[in-house]
């Protein structure tokens, strides 16, 4: 919903837009985007930096651990 009015606000169309989320997490709503017809890209990190990339993202927001937590173990 809050995607919705977002764009109706800023007319922006939804082939204009592409959401990247990491590989793995919130496939649901992926899922959803999709089918709404929104471009939707798996986020992948690697290389020599792919751990301090990602601990940074998750002290950037710890409501992220949780996520992943659930998309690893289905809970």
């Amino acid at each position: 919903q809050l995607i919705n009015e977002a764009i109706e606000a800023n007319k922006v169309h939804k082939k204009r837009l592409e959401f990247q989320m990491l590989l793995g997490i919130r496939e649901e709503l992926k899922r959803q985007l999709v089918s709404k017809g929104f471009n939707v890209v798996d986020y992948i990190p690697y290389g020599q930096n792919w751990l301090p990339y990602t601990t940074r993202r998750l002290n950037e927001r710890k409501r992220n651990v949780l996520l992943i937590m659930r998309s690893v173990f289905d809970f």
